[in-house]
């Protein structure tokens, strides 16, 4: 059900921005709130979450490329580069914006 959530989390952010609720969330899982909270205190719990798990996903990637023989180092530099971009696709300029007075408001 937590990866569910993230999942569903991770969409929402692509659809809507941050500006999803936690009964979005419910509603596209056919889940109740409640649910979700035994698994997260908060939005932005989950929301950490999914961050987490774009990060490791970067750190994951870049491994396998740095340990990749077969790659000269200007290839491997290249590819590494490259990760990020990918993996923040679904994030655009709007939901940059947003994150960063979402900070400067959270403090």
């Amino acid at each position: 059900m937590k990866q569910r959530i993230v999942t569903e989390t991770s969409h929402q952010i692509q659809t809507k921005g941050f500006t999803f609720t936690i009964s979005d969330l419910a509603k596209q899982l056919a889940v109740s709130k409640r649910t979700i909270y035994e698994h997260f205190s908060s939005k932005d719990e989950i929301v950490d979450e999914v961050i987490r798990h774009v990060i490791e996903s970067i750190q994951e990637k870049e491994k396998n490329i740095a340990e990749d023989d077969a790659l000269q180092t200007v290839e491997k530099i290249r590819l590494i580069l490259i990760c990020i971009p990918q993996q923040f696709q679904f994030i655009d300029a709007r939901l940059l914006v947003e994150l960063k007075n979402i900070i400067i408001i959270n403090g």
